[in-house]
């Protein structure tokens, strides 16, 4: 039979102890009913029914109705595929996975992104700073809020900048 790669979940949900049984009795068997399953077992119905649904799900059993509400089940090829190999080799195949590259901007726009993210909040700091210590007939009050309201917008570009760069 053709090599088939399986997923990472079809692996998890077939690695079961007992449902890897019930791949094996499957194979041996080719089609069956729950309640024979069952008795094999020795497990109540909805055990068995729980994890042949699971089965189904990821498409290593087929599932076949023969009379209304009742259902036989047998290996899917992708099943088969996977019993053979385990039968074969003594252990479940190898979840196979691509690791994508992930796009990074050059290091030259990086640096920009890194000084206009602590230029911009040091030059409202000093905007606040250069209010508070102006040469003008302003209150101390009107100082000190407009030194806070630079401040704050100080950290708050500061933090947005971090969000935003990831930095």
């Amino acid at each position: 039979m053709s090599e088939i790669e399986f997923d990472e979940k079809t692996l998890k949900i077939a690695g079961e102890k007992i449902r890897m049984e019930i791949l094996k009795i499957l194979n041996k068997k080719k089609t069956i009913s729950i309640n024979e399953l069952s008795k094999i077992m020795g497990k109540h119905r909805s055990t068995i029914n729980r994890h042949l649904l699971k089965l189904v799900e990821v498409g290593l059993v087929d599932r076949t109705e023969v009379v209304k509400g009742s259902f036989v089940y047998s290996l899917s090829s992708k099943g088969l595929a996977l019993i053979e190999h385990v039968e074969k080799y003594g252990i479940m195949p190898e979840v196979r996975v691509e690791i994508l590259k992930e796009r990074r901007l050059p290091r030259i726009i990086k640096s920009i992104f890194k000084l206009v993210m602590y230029t911009i909040p040091v030059i409202f700091f000093v905007i606040g700073i250069a209010g508070l210590v102006a040469q003008a007939e302003v209150r101390f009050l009107s100082r000190i809020i407009w030194f806070l309201l630079f401040a704050f917008i100080s950290v708050t570009s500061f933090l947005i900048f971090r969000k935003v760069f990831k930095y």
